[in-house]
């Protein structure tokens, strides 16, 4: 996912748009990436949803002059397995 879609300034609509047809492109990658650091996969699926859940809730926080949003979701997933 290269974050082509997100390289404009987007309305809180459009955030929610992007995200979800990022969600599954970005579901599998996040999915390893977690997997790869909580290899209890029980654990690790929960910490995916957490992810996902917690980037819809938080998308107004979301600022794509800083980066785009699948650098933004892996640093939800880091946090996310530094609180594990």
């Amino acid at each position: 996912y290269g974050g082509r879609l997100i390289d404009l300034p987007m309305s809180i609509t459009k955030k929610r748009t992007t995200y979800r047809n990022a969600y599954s492109e970005l579901f599998d990658v996040v999915y390893r990436y977690v997997l790869y650091r909580v290899p209890v996969r029980q654990d690790a699926e929960d910490i995916v949803s957490d992810v996902f859940l917690n980037g819809y809730r938080k998308l107004g926080q979301f600022d794509e002059e800083k980066g785009t949003l699948k650098q933004w979701i892996f640093g939800i997933a880091r946090n996310q397995i530094k609180q594990h």
